[in-house]
């Protein structure tokens, strides 16, 4: 891609310096974005002269060097590249040697970059000693919004300290009207990834309480990866509740479902600002989903009934202004490039109301369930987007929220719930094409399922000949066990005829 460079292989050992430092030094003007795969180590002579050649370079904005070890030298030389660059918007930096103490090194350089947003610490061998750090970091680098510290020990007490100071450094203090500490200017951080760190009750105690800080700019938080326990749930609750800006969080695989689940996951429904919620493989319960669906709607209603907090414009996001996250889940500046006109027209990510269930085997059985998740779809300003993959979802649920008309849900995922021919039945009786014709529905996945070549064929034949889904712009079916390529790619073709915005993405399992 122009202004991207991306260096792959094991470079020989008479290679010499890496070629990509001759065009910094240059100021290549192609060369925006660099990032050299840690397989291809650099030796410590190349870090020293990539960093030095950074530092007076205008036109690099960002910068991947995970995985590679940072000798003193080097890591000296990284902090003067980010005490003097005024180009350098993205960071990703050290391998898991780096520890603590190399951060510590690291951090007089990064609180004194002007332009840095985005640092990536993930896999860095941080434990609990790196916490005063990362408050120090997270607070004096002026321009810091996003934070990525997955996969780092940092401890429940250690990440309690960690919120704590940053709470301190934004607290109210005497003589501070914008109740920031002295000496150092208000925290940007809108974005931080706490993901596998071993956050637990303590540490989601102290995150709640900064949360509650109005101003507090945090909108999203990943905790994914982490045994919160209901102890932490219970803690955590409050903090989210109060948080007029949390608009995205993710708590996969941390355990949420339980007995005493319920009650945390009618408060997450509840507030104000969350927009987009996932979790994945979270151990929900088909209890669990029923009372959250149920939370969203009754919630909804109330908001209109009171004029709150709940009311939304057309996108379906409160109309309370809110910053937008700080990382989107696919890299906004490649999907903007590769973007099309039929892409361009479909809804963006940026405002969309996401619940992700996916991997939650058992949740989405029973009729209850359905009935739940069927109302949520069908509200006026409800979900945009709902993963239920992976969730045993059956025929009858599957097609009622297909069909489920009159809300503005654009993209639904039912991948890997074992759908047979049945669900395309369901979907092509005459009596459901007018439900069908009304649905808003922009981007359908009904991919790993137990669909056959007839069947597909039968539902393409349908969508090619009538109005059905008027707004689709993807049909997913990859992963069905496909036993005639040829079949399909006529189906697809005689597709494209009638409804050439249709993308049919398919592949033989």
């Amino acid at each position: 891609m122009k202004g991207q460079a991306m260096a792959w292989g094991k470079p020989s050992a008479s290679a010499g310096p890496h070629p990509c430092i001759a065009r910094l030094v240059a100021g290549d003007p192609t060369l925006s974005s660099l990032t050299i795969h840690s397989f291809r180590a650099l030796p410590t002579s190349d870090l020293v002269a990539l960093f030095s050649a950074a530092a007076n370079n205008t036109v690099l904005t960002e910068l991947g060097l995970s995985g590679h070890q940072l000798e003193p030298e080097a890591l000296h030389a990284a902090v003067h590249m980010l005490q003097t660059s005024t180009s350098l918007r993205r960071l990703s930096i050290g391998s898991k040697e780096l520890g603590s103490e190399g951060l510590a090194v690291l951090a007089t350089g990064l609180d004194q970059s002007p332009s840095l947003e985005f640092l990536d610490l993930e896999y860095k061998g941080l434990d609990a000693d790196a916490a005063g750090t990362l408050a120090h970091i997270a607070s004096a680098c002026q321009a810091l919004e996003t934070l990525k510290l997955g996969r780092n020990a940092l401890s429940d007490a250690g990440l309690a300290l960690f919120f704590r100071q940053l709470a301190s450094a934004r607290g109210a203090h005497d003589g501070d009207e914008d109740g920031t500490a002295a000496g150092l200017p208000p925290c940007r951080l809108a974005s931080l990834d706490l993901s596998e760190t071993g956050l637990g009750a303590e540490a989601c105690e102290a995150l709640a309480t900064l949360l509650t800080q109005p101003s507090v700019p945090l909108c999203e938080l990943t905790l994914s990866h982490n045994t919160l326990g209901s102890a932490g749930l219970a803690a955590l609750a409050p903090g989210v509740a109060a948080s007029t800006l949390l608009r995205a969080l993710a708590l996969c695989e941390c355990g949420v479902g339980a007995a005493d689940a319920d009650e945390f996951l009618a408060v997450l429904a509840a507030s104000p600002a969350l927009a987009v919620l996932d979790l994945t493989s979270a151990s929900l319960t088909a209890s669990n989903v029923q009372a959250l669906a149920r939370a969203l709607v009754t919630d909804d209603h109330q908001q209109r009934r009171e004029g709150g907090p709940g009311n939304t414009g057309s996108s379906g996001v409160p109309d309370a202004k809110v910053q937008q996250p700080a990382v989107a889940t696919a890299d906004t500046a490649t999907a903007d490039a590769a973007a099309t006109a039929d892409d361009a027209a479909a809804p963006q990510q940026g405002g969309q109301r996401q619940l992700i269930l996916r991997g939650n085997r058992g949740s989405g059985q029973g009729s209850e369930v359905t009935d739940a998740l069927t109302s949520l779809v069908a509200l006026a300003n409800g979900l945009h987007v709902l993963d239920l993959g992976i969730c045993d979802v059956d025929t009858a649920a599957a097609a009622s929220l297909l069909l489920a008309a009159g809300g503005t849900l654009h993209t639904l995922s039912l991948f890997g719930n074992g759908l047979s021919d049945d669900v395309v039945q369901h979907l092509t009786r005459p009596e459901a094409l007018a439900q069908a014709q009304a649905s808003p529905l922009c981007d359908i996945d009904l991919g790993g399922n137990k669909i056959s070549d007839k069947a597909a064929m039968e539902l393409l034949e349908w969508l090619g000949a009538g109005s059905a889904f008027p707004s689709l712009h993807t049909l997913g079916l990859g992963g069905n066990p496909v036993e005639d390529k040829d079949l399909w790619e006529a189906g697809c073709s005689q597709l494209k005829l009638t409804r050439p915005e249709i993308s049919v993405v398919w592949m033989a399992r």
